[in-house]
């Protein structure tokens, strides 16, 4: 919570984020500092809203909607880690290079595309 005093972090976030982890806490004040999240923002990224899952399944990948569950838990694995997974998945380490290298630049454009405040 020292970050929150010094970067003045708005109360009403850090009554969103009060119940979570210290770790979880730190992620979600860094995306905060970051990118300016207000409360509302805050409040959608922890109790994303339902949506209807036909829509979600017919219009994405299946894998990319594992890749979205996958982010959620960032914080419980290193890259190095990350890298050896890949590198036993595909059986070479120049392959898993590639593949993390294209995951790396279709984050990349997704992060351009969003266009945060402040950045």
């Amino acid at each position: 919570m020292e970050i929150a005093d010094r970067y003045e972090i708005n109360e009403g976030i850090l009554r969103e984020i009060v119940s979570l982890s210290p770790d979880e806490q730190a992620e979600v004040l860094r995306h905060v500092i970051q990118c300016g999240l207000t409360v509302k923002q805050v409040k959608d990224m922890l109790n994303p809203q339902p949506t209807d899952g036909d829509e979600i399944s017919d219009r994405y990948p299946k894998a990319f909607r594992q890749l979205l569950k996958a982010s959620r838990e960032t914080q419980t694995m290193s890259g190095a880690e990350l890298f050896s997974m890949f590198a036993a998945e595909e059986g070479n380490t120049q392959v898993a290079y590639a593949r993390l290298w294209s995951l790396y630049n279709l984050i990349n454009d997704a992060l351009q595309a969003a266009n945060p405040p402040g950045q």
